[in-house]
């Protein structure tokens, strides 16, 4: 690998100087620096001056095996040679002559030449596998070659059968919270038409929590219409409504927690720490679905908002 980095490619006899010029003249084509030995992390330096001050690189090699060119190489530059090179690390084939090339695929069983691969002549009175894939009548050996070397292997079709059966499933996450919300939506409804004009809403303090409860009413009516455009952005409305409704059931369903926690002047004396109200209790377990609902929008990988 060169510094560290995932592109690389087998090279053939030969072709190690075209890829260590390559890889020297890489601040040059970037518009660092005017010459490669300018660059000071670069090893052109010290393969021109024959020595390295920092005492990384292999300088016996290079002065054993090194062109006494190398200069005149690293300025002129082969911009063919470098557009090859580049190409073959991106893709893995091996940098080298055809013959180097044929060899590597021969050993490995790849093939990097373009093109449809030689078809083998049939030979008569031999049997192969009985083995066959679907409706293909090629021997499955044979089919999985051609898979191998053609890369021939699709996944499109897998993704969009799971892209459809994702769709699916926000389409049926959608009408879930829509659901929940047009529940939570027409119990506060209820619950403020009954209040309405009554001592509680004249109250300083529940008329507060009345007001509350008006104000998630509305956020919830609003949720309820953007759901199916906009699910996140529902969700987290949502979830603001339920807890500005919350305080309205638990006045009802558990006053003597309430009251510690709010403390005030009440008019109606406490008649237990936790009294069964059916509609209240209700509320609370419809907004508890409904914040868990909403919340599960948040924990998908889907993409719209």
């Amino acid at each position: 690998m060169w510094q560290n980095r995932f592109f690389a490619s087998v090279l053939g006899p030969g072709h190690l100087w075209a890829a260590m010029a390559y890889v020297e003249r890489n601040p040059v084509r970037a518009g660092m620096v005017r010459r490669a030995a300018e660059y000071a992390w670069s090893s052109a330096g010290a393969h021109l001056t024959g020595m390295d001050g920092y005492g990384i690189l292999d300088m016996q090699w290079w002065q054993r095996e090194g062109r006494g060119d190398w200069e005149e190489h690293l300025e002129m530059g082969n911009p063919e040679t470098a557009a090859t090179l580049r190409t073959c690390t991106y893709a893995g084939h091996p940098f080298g002559n055809e013959s180097f090339v044929s060899e590597m695929g021969d050993r490995f069983g790849r093939q990097w030449t373009r093109g449809r691969p030689r078809k083998e002549p049939a030979t008569k009175g031999k049997k192969t596998s009985t083995c066959f894939v679907g409706g293909d009548q090629r021997p499955i050996h044979a089919f999985l070659k051609m898979a191998w070397n053609n890369r021939a292997v699709q996944a499109v079709p897998f993704f969009h059968l799971c892209r459809g059966k994702d769709m699916k499933t926000d389409r049926q996450q959608k009408l879930l919270q829509a659901s929940t919300c047009l529940l939570a939506a027409l119990l506060i409804w209820r619950f403020l038409y009954v209040l309405q004009g009554s001592e509680f809403e004249g109250g300083i303090f529940t008329g507060r929590i009345l007001t509350l409860a008006n104000i998630g009413a509305f956020l919830f009516l609003l949720a309820l219409a953007i759901t199916y455009f906009y699910r996140r952005v529902a969700a987290s409305i949502a979830i603001v409504a339920s807890l500005l409704c919350l305080p309205l059931y638990l006045y009802f369903t558990a006053p003597g927690p309430f009251r510690k926690v709010f403390k005030g002047e009440y008019s109606v004396p406490l008649q237990g720490t936790f009294v069964w109200h059916t509609w209240a209790t209700a509320g609370v377990v419809i907004l508890l679905m409904l914040v868990f609902v909403s919340s599960r929008s948040f924990l998908g990988s889907h993409k719209r908002p």
